[in-house]
């Protein structure tokens, strides 16, 4: 319903097709391929969170799957990757004083030059344009 929300009156005003996308907990998503939205045979069309886009990854998603985008760039799949490189790499690191780590903590030591931060920033929107870039392919958006 979102992605129709913003076809009616945001971002996606002025375009027949889109791919809406949300990033929270998880990755959110809705497809919409000539003013129709697109729910396939089992309600799963568009769902581009479980799209795997990271072949290296070792660890299951919740969906049973490996290197799923939901993996990287969700605010869960942002912490887990920060975990991550922190276990790796014991250099000094914002992110090691605040408790427990959020996504937006992240983001925010990020911005603050932290390069352990920075580094997971990076890693994960990778993934995220690498993803969209390619559901992009699929869809085609373009203006009426």
């Amino acid at each position: 319903m979102a992605a129709l929300g913003e076809m009616w009156k945001g971002g996606g005003r002025g375009y027949k097709s889109i791919v809406f996308v949300t990033l929270g907990t998880g990755v959110g998503s809705g497809v919409i391929i000539n003013r129709q939205m697109v729910y396939g045979a089992k309600g799963l069309a568009g769902e581009i969170g479980h799209i795997m886009i990271n072949p290296n990854e070792t660890e299951r998603c919740n969906c049973g799957g490996m290197g799923c985008l939901d993996q990287m760039a969700s605010a869960r799949g942002i912490v887990r990757c920060a975990k991550k490189f922190l276990e790796e790499d014991f250099r000094p690191s914002l992110l090691r004083d605040m408790g427990e780590l959020t996504a937006r903590k992240i983001l925010d030591a990020a911005k603050r030059g932290d390069e352990t931060a920075s580094r997971t920033v990076s890693h994960c929107m990778f993934y995220l344009g690498k993803c969209l870039a390619e559901v992009s392919y699929i869809v085609d958006p373009r203006p009426l």
